[in-house]
């Protein structure tokens, strides 16, 4: 009898010593999923732009709209006319919030070449316009 249960106390001593690995290889890989679930975003708040403002920018929105796309980037708040302060003294006259698919292609849409040949345009048009690059965790 003694020599069955030498196996099986065997296998249960494996298992309970496994256990802890197990759970430190699922952190980890939670954790990598976690970080591959993290998203790049750009704020930026400046002044609401006039019509002629808007003609200014002209040149800058059709370098930056398809080098948004390129980048993986999307618009998720461009605008400003109704919102409301909900704490402190923070008021922007306008806001544009981009969203990208990680901090990284955020990142490398900003200081990219093609964008930062076209920077200058907005922010002479659009004065006090001040930018934040933010990661973002899902969940």
């Amino acid at each position: 009898m003694a020599t069955k249960l030498l196996p099986l106390m065997a296998y249960a001593a494996a298992i309970l010593l496994l256990s802890p690995v197990q759970g430190i290889q699922a952190q980890i890989r939670s954790g990598v999923e976690q970080q591959s679930l993290a998203k790049g975003y750009i704020l930026i708040e400046h002044e609401v732009p006039t019509r002629a403002i808007m003609d200014v920018l002209k040149p800058y929105s059709l370098v930056t709209r398809p080098l948004l796309e390129r980048y993986g980037g999307t618009f998720i708040v461009s605008g400003g006319k109704n919102h409301e302060t909900l704490e402190g003294g923070w008021s922007p006259p306008f806001m544009v919030i981009l969203e990208f698919p990680s901090y990284a292609k955020a990142r490398a849409f900003y200081y990219s070449e093609e964008y930062q040949a076209v920077l200058s345009i907005r922010l002479e048009a659009l004065k006090g316009s001040r930018a934040i690059l933010v990661e973002g965790r899902i969940g």
